[in-house]
């Protein structure tokens, strides 16, 4: 293959290194907790422990309940059902007071959440924590975009050696030979992995800024023909007429949405378990059910079942073209060593981030800008890691969701300050991954002690272990300046 000449390979070079500097810590934070949201319907049924699920006729009697006595609002209220994300009813409702809430529906009533651990952490994948701006998830787009930039541009430097650098790894050489092995063997090992998931989260974080542009521009401005040709028609529900009206029970209801054949192109395997309902102007004459099964919505008469005759829209060319993307990207149906794999490969794209940070620091002349590089890349790094650890030990206390968000951010500002006053990077780093284990496995211990601990658990204590004796390796090591000195 020909050979780049030297002022295109320089400027290939800067490019890449400048482009990592960049976004390196934005997708650092991004493929962090998306090891965490790999697992997030185990953190669902692990993070808080709410009784026995109740049975359709007690889930009748609390919502029926709840409504009587003003908590909930008649008018919209969407019932999630057990399935295969969430072992648990639950309730996306609004109260007297017209404030959109979310509950568990238990025999008992209806229990806010006191643990968003598994939410909290799928949004952090994105950058859109609670309270967060959504302009942030387009910044997540942008930086993955840059990490297909970086990728593209690494390949074409090395696209040389990518074969023999596979596996060439010299731990006995210089910290910046070492380095620079690691963060070469790291990026290519993980390249086809990181590639695909840099492609599909670059799709998603700039799918409603450029998408959106797009259609208006091929419907010449039009707004209203661009959002029906992408979102798809709006729904038509039937408007209430103000007459008292009984409701079905939710297991009459889910029988005959049952009995509704399919649409065209949809199997019966698909419709077979409906994962919610929506329930509108409960005690209105009129009042209808709209049960989502599979890739279908039946739409039903409360008071008797019957069916409200509408024509099923196809799905809209937003989500026709998103579908590969979403299905790549989130591996939600995919089983527990697909995604065991998936999670150690974007352990592995963390470290090849920090790696190549640390070699960009050890080939550059120490000014304020790479001391600010290298203090952020260990706060980063570091202070993420005890962040997530501390809030997960919190959601075992189950105090509140916002208590486990305090602990989180304090943790992390905390450890962030830590990094940025004291010197000594392998110090602090033996100090974080000791700190990170140990609240691991305290997280992991009371659940190891019940008659039936869950996976969770056990993967918590894994971690634990792991983070301590990586912490003992690295003392071992005597590894110096280039962690961030």
């Amino acid at each position: 293959m020909r050979k780049l000449s030297p002022s295109t390979y320089q400027a290939w070079w800067d490019l890449h290194a400048w482009a990592g500097v960049l976004a390196s810590l934005i997708a650092y934070v991004m493929f962090f907790f998306g090891a965490w949201t790999l697992f997030r319907t185990e953190l669902y049924a692990w993070q808080e422990a709410r009784g026995p699920v109740p049975t359709l006729s007690e889930v009748d009697r609390t919502l029926d309940a709840s409504i009587a006595s003003g908590a909930v609002a008649p008018q919209s209220m969407r019932l999630f059902l057990p399935g295969p994300a969430s072992a648990d009813f639950s309730l996306q409702y609004t109260d007297g007071l017209g404030k959109g809430r979310s509950a568990f529906v238990l025999a008992t009533g209806l229990v806010e959440a006191r643990s968003d651990a598994a939410d909290f952490l799928y949004g952090m994948h994105y950058l859109q924590p609670p309270d967060a701006p959504a302009w942030l998830y387009v910044v997540a787009g942008l930086a993955a975009g840059l990490l297909l930039l970086i990728l593209v541009t690494g390949v074409l430097i090395h696209l040389r050696h990518l074969l023999s650098r596979m596996h060439q790894f010299r731990p006995g050489m210089s910290r910046q030979v070492l380095w620079s092995d690691a963060h070469k063997v790291l990026g290519t090992l993980g390249l086809p992995f990181v590639a695909v998931y840099a492609f599909t989260g670059a799709w998603m974080g700039l799918e409603s800024v450029l998408g959106t542009a797009l259609a208006k521009y091929v419907f010449h401005g039009n707004e209203a023909v661009a959002a029906v040709v992408q979102f798809g028609p709006p729904t038509p529900h039937v408007q209430p007429v103000s007459r008292p009206g009984t409701r079905l029970p939710l297991a009459e209801l889910l029988a005959r949405a049952h009995e509704v054949p399919p649409p065209p192109g949809v199997l019966a395997e698909q419709v077979a378990h409906c994962r919610s309902v929506y329930l509108r102007h409960v005690g209105d004459h009129e009042a209808t059910a709209e049960l989502r099964c599979g890739p279908a919505s039946v739409l039903l008469r409360q008071r008797d079942g019957s069916r409200v005759p509408f024509e099923q829209a196809p799905p809209p060319l937003a989500q026709k073209v998103s579908e590969l993307p979403y299905a790549l990207h989130f591996v939600e149906q995919a089983g527990m060593p697909l995604r065991a794999l998936y999670a150690v490969l974007t352990l592995a794209g963390c470290l090849t981030i920090l790696t190549g940070n640390w070699l960009w620091l050890e080939r550059r002349t120490a000014n304020r800008g790479t001391w600010l590089v290298q203090r952020l890349t260990l706060a980063t790094g570091a202070g993420s890691l005890v962040a997530s650890a501390a809030m997960l030990l919190a959601s075992r206390v189950a105090i509140s969701s916002s208590f486990e968000r305090h602990v989180f951010w304090w943790s992390w500002l905390a450890a962030g300050s830590a990094c940025c006053v004291f010197r000594g990077a392998p110090r602090l780093w033996r100090a974080a991954l000791a700190l990170a284990g140990g609240l691991f496995v305290a997280t992991s211990l009371p659940g190891l002690t019940r008659l039936k601990p869950m996976g969770v658990d056990f993967v918590l204590l894994t971690l634990g272990v792991g983070c301590l004796a990586l912490g003992y390796a690295l003392r071992r090591a005597r590894v110096g300046r280039p962690l961030v000195a």
